[in-house]
């Protein structure tokens, strides 16, 4: 259908090898996608099984470095291109441009493991408290306070995270630093800024394992990894009613109230924002995450192009948008922001 296979290398392995007359891309990056991005790769080949589509969750960082280098025909990213990147990712899709959109909309929850314990409330300062290694134990005045029923667990807290250059840590600290920038100064980073290798692991995966095989034990993690795990409550404020929990809309509306960071804009298709995670509604779950598709207009094929293309506007489209929310429980892509990103991904030249 798309004629000519096209091969792709990653990590030094050629991603070659499928029937004559097929295409095959790569894809690398964001763990948070990597529910989302089964289901459309699935679905997208049912509807062109002459394309295989190959996706690598290997962390935001990693992935945009394989995109840069040539290794992935696209990435996929939890935090826009930095500046010291922009330059390369220009040259990158020479003599075509950059395409940055965003299509997965989701939230950081913070998950833990204490006993028989089924709900905790930690206020912004005391999270940050936590997971700055200030506070030790379960059992500590600070969360006692919020939560007495937890004096019955007598454990130490374990912190644990993916030890990887992720999006998901970004978007962690980044919260931290602006909710509780006084008991967090570390600022943000894709790379947890605290050393403990104990306490890393190599992959979501190991860490939701980890979380379950250890009481006391506390880590954040995309929604869509969630699978049963019992989540914190965000305190937001004094009133009884004042909790902050993940619903249904609430991290669209964050995004859709949300500036572009136009410094990081090198080119008309791309939609990069800085995310407006604060002065919100005290119930609106205030940590989400936006992560985005990373492409170029033009390849070094046709073939590979319409590939490309033909998997970002399935992404990005209702459909693409229905399934990640089914499966992955994310937010709708919708309104004009849609419309934008769907003119984004157009501008991929399909044809010869």
């Amino acid at each position: 259908m798309f004629g000519l296979l096209v091969c792709l290398a990653i990590a030094g392995v050629a991603a070659c090898g499928g029937s004559s007359g097929s295409t095959e891309i790569v894809g690398a990056g964001s763990t948070a996608q990597e529910v989302a991005q089964k289901a459309w790769i699935r679905e997208f080949e049912i509807e062109e099984p002459d394309v295989k589509v190959t996706y690598q969750p290997v962390g935001s960082g990693d992935g945009r470095k394989r995109f840069l280098k040539g290794e992935a025909a696209y990435a996929t990213t939890d935090v826009p291109f930095e500046r010291w990147q922009l330059t390369e990712a220009v040259q990158r899709c020479k003599p075509g441009k950059v395409v940055e959109v965003p299509v997965y909309i989701s939230n950081v929850i913070v998950v833990f493991n204490i006993g028989k314990t089924s709900e905790i409330y930690l206020t912004p300062s005391t999270l940050a408290r936590i997971f700055n290694l200030q506070i030790t134990h379960w059992r500590d005045p600070e969360i006692r306070r919020e939560n007495p029923s937890i004096t019955k667990f007598h454990g130490e807290i374990t912190r644990v995270w993916v030890a990887i250059e992720s999006g998901i840590t970004e978007a962690f600290t980044q919260y931290l630093s602006e909710a509780a920038p006084k008991d967090w100064t570390r600022g943000s980073s894709e790379w947890y800024p605290v050393t403990i290798e104990a306490q890393s692991v190599a992959s979501p995966k190991e860490l939701v394992e980890t979380l379950y095989a250890n009481d006391g034990t506390i880590t954040f993690l995309d929604a869509s990894q969630q699978k049963g795990l019992k989540t914190v409550s965000i305190k937001t404020g004094n009133g009884p009613r004042d909790l902050a929990v993940p619903s249904p809309g609430v991290a669209a509306r964050i995004l859709e109230t949300s500036p572009e960071e136009k410094s990081l804009k090198k080119s008309p298709y791309m939609l990069p924002f800085k995310l407006n995670r604060t002065g919100h509604p005290k119930q609106y779950y205030p940590l989400t995450l936006v992560s985005y598709l990373v492409g170029c207009t033009s390849y070094d094929s046709p073939e590979e192009a319409a590939a490309v293309r033909g998997l970002f506007e399935y992404a990005v489209g209702r459909e693409g948008q229905l399934i990640a929310q089914e499966e992955a429980g994310a937010d709708f892509l919708r309104g004009k922001l849609q419309k934008r990103a769907e003119a984004a991904v157009h501008a991929i030249e399909a044809g010869a």
